[in-house]
């Protein structure tokens, strides 16, 4: 086989081999062709397992009911609430815990544009 090669594939075949690693153009080629082909080989194999996740996605929407961004944030905040709070004292390390966790939550409520979002007091005064 015959083939031919531009100004830049030649003058990056001679870098190759100015630098010592190859001793022929033949080698230079050979490197790259099998590179080429492990990279398809990796990207096919990329692709197949994102499909497949996706897919999975899909399937695990279908039975599951969809839930808006409002909805989502009160249902955690809900979780977060105490079950006693007349009985729970916390530590520093936890109430600095649940500071930052209120912070992230503030965040994303704040994000997805929830417009009525559980207040805290609401989730801590419950009885």
């Amino acid at each position: 086989m015959s083939i031919s090669l531009t100004a830049d594939q030649e003058e990056l075949i001679q870098a190759k081999l100015a630098s010592g690693k190859y001793q022929t153009s033949e080698e230079v080629i050979s490197t790259a062709l099998r590179l080429l082909d492990e990279w398809e080989k990796a990207e096919a194999e990329w692709v197949e397992d994102t499909t497949s996740k996706i897919d999975a996605a899909i399937s695990a929407s279908e039975h599951t009911p969809p839930v808006d961004g409002e909805s989502f944030i009160n249902g955690i905040l809900e979780k977060l609430r105490p079950q006693h709070p007349q009985d729970s004292s916390l530590t520093a390390s936890e109430e600095e815990n649940l500071k930052q966790i209120h912070q992230e939550f503030d965040w994303w409520v704040a994000d997805l544009g929830v417009q009525n979002p559980i207040s805290r007091t609401e989730i801590y005064d419950r009885d």
